[in-house]
């Protein structure tokens, strides 16, 4: 059975009245903390713990203790969710779990709080924003301990991934809020597979990674990116590449240009640092790394590799 909608007039006559039922908020506590509907509660969707928040609500958790002595839900709860507005999925997912779990009466607020506010309803909560401060306008540098590199590389038999480590001295500045310049050196000599279990196989591997094969690595220790441009993409939602990043990437002693979406933002754990992720193709070959390389070599057989190698970038600047 679907969950059913409750409009704001009928939501604030059942608050007025006292009518008996549970009113919960879906979203961050944070959130919940500075804002919500009066009488509300908070079990925030977007944990996995959402359920059991949800019992150990009042209202929820009276009835389930007189109704059911087995852990079943409490079928006789009416529950009403909502979210931060109706362009918001939060609550239609909140019901449609609750009534997974078993409860049968279950309503959502699309509106949510956006639409009670705008109507004049009273709210409660602290009132304290909860939106972050503006980001610093300054150079930012790389934490290398919570940065890394991720690759994977594809053959047609098969593939294999693992990480390298990012070196001390990179940097992020801001300007206005806005990336303005950036550089960051890669350990070349870090790289690691992370798929084998067999040591030797893992270690023939690493070996042959740092050989002339591939990258070189006694002769070519570092690997560098140097920003050029940073444009931001419009539209985006949170969650989606934010900005355009043009620059030069020196590898194995070649230097080319390179381009590349990236997320760039405040990091979600509230400590003032910086995050930026990418992910996105490389053509080895265009930086002489040409082992298995069908552009340069004929009837590999098995020992054909894909000239992309797909690189997955976390930066973290403080």
């Amino acid at each position: 059975m679907p969950s059913q909608i409750i409009r704001l007039a009928d939501l604030k006559a059942q608050i007025d009245q006292r009518r008996e039922f549970v009113l919960i908020d879906t979203g961050l506590r944070e959130d919940f903390d500075a804002v919500h509907l009066p009488e509300a509660q908070n079990a925030c969707v977007f944990e996995m713990t959402f359920l059991d928040q949800v019992a150990a609500l009042d209202g929820v958790r009276a009835k389930a203790a007189g109704a059911s002595t087995d852990g079943a839900p409490p079928h006789d709860t009416t529950i009403v969710v909502y979210g931060a507005s109706e362009r918001s999925l939060a609550s239609a997912t909140a019901a449609g779990k609750l009534l997974a779990a078993g409860f049968a009466t279950v309503f959502d607020f699309r509106g949510g709080l956006a639409e009670w506010q705008a109507a004049g309803e009273c709210v409660e909560g602290s009132g304290l924003p909860t939106d972050p401060p503006a980001l610093e306008d300054r150079a930012y540098t790389v934490d290398p301990e919570q940065s890394v590199m991720g690759w994977v590389g594809r053959s047609l038999v098969g593939e294999h991934y693992g990480t390298m480590s990012l070196l001390p001295g990179g940097t992020i500045t801001l300007r206005s809020e806005r990336v303005v310049a950036g550089q960051f050196d890669l350990d070349m000599t870090s790289i690691r597979n992370l798929d084998l279990t067999d040591s030797k196989m893992k270690q023939m591997l690493h070996d042959h990674l740092a050989s002339d094969d591939f990258f070189d690595v006694a002769k070519y220790p570092t690997a560098s990116f140097q920003l050029e441009g940073a444009t931001e993409i419009a539209g985006v939602t949170p969650g989606e590449p934010n900005y355009g990043i043009n620059g030069r990437f020196t590898l194995k002693g070649v230097e080319k240009p390179l381009a590349f979406p990236a997320m760039i933002g405040r990091s979600p754990t509230g400590n003032g640092s910086l995050v930026g992720r990418a992910n996105f193709d490389l053509d080895r070959t265009a930086w002489n790394v040409l082992y298995g390389s069908g552009k340069f070599y004929e009837k590999l057989g098995r020992n054909l590799v894909n000239d992309l190698i797909t690189l997955d970038l976390k930066i973290v600047a403080r």
